[in-house]
């Protein structure tokens, strides 16, 4: 079960990323397939402070498209967009430090990140936030918050692969639970979603 979860972690955490904003020139680009005239466009935007761009250049240098790839300046360019909120690129800077992509290896540093994406509600860093305390990568083994936390993304997620992936992980961990430990679990989870509902 632990290798599949890894899979899965390595997986999600370079799909999230989408492209965002309206860079008059990436955007034109885009519609050629031109993936080095999308990089000027982006790292234009991006150098004038656009976190979209910033988040899109991270994915570029991470897979080498329009640009060698190089994941320093992609965990660089994530850096900026995380420090500004971008939970796509909070959750790709999180996969970064859980691989040592970049950075060295941290899984604190992993935690961190994909808990900020997790709590502004970016379904596949709840799922790796849950995968991480159900391993004890960066934090303490804790069954009942990998439980709250793949639950929360089981509920949430519009992607059928993430939402299985999440229910799958989710029952495997609740039968380490003791029923009132999997109660108190799946209320926690309940009052996470309804929080965000309201806000």
């Amino acid at each position: 079960m632990k290798q599949a979860l890894l899979v899965l972690v390595l997986l999600f955490g370079v799909m999230g990323i989408v492209v965002a904003g309206d860079y008059e020139d990436g955007k034109n680009s885009v519609n050629q397939k031109d993936d080095a005239a999308d990089f000027k466009g982006y790292l234009k935007a991006a150098e004038a402070g656009d976190v979209n761009a910033q988040s899109k250049l991270g994915m570029m240098y991470a897979n080498g498209k329009g640009v060698a790839q190089d994941d320093s300046e992609a965990v660089r360019w994530w850096r900026k967009a995380s420090e500004a909120g971008d939970a796509d690129a909070q959750n790709n800077l999180g996969v970064m430090y859980d691989e040592g992509r970049g950075v060295s290896q941290n899984f604190v540093q992993a935690v961190h990140w994909f808990s900020q994406a997790a709590e502004a509600g970016f379904t596949i860093a709840q799922y790796n936030l849950g995968w991480m305390y159900a391993n004890g990568r960066g934090v303490q083994h804790d069954d009942m918050e990998a439980h709250k936390w793949l639950n929360i993304a089981a509920v949430t997620a519009t992607s059928e692969t993430v939402r299985d992936a999440a229910i799958s992980a989710r029952e495997h961990i609740a039968q380490e639970l003791s029923r009132p430990g999997l109660a108190e679990a799946e209320r926690l989870a309940r009052e996470w979603v309804m929080k965000i509902g309201q806000d």
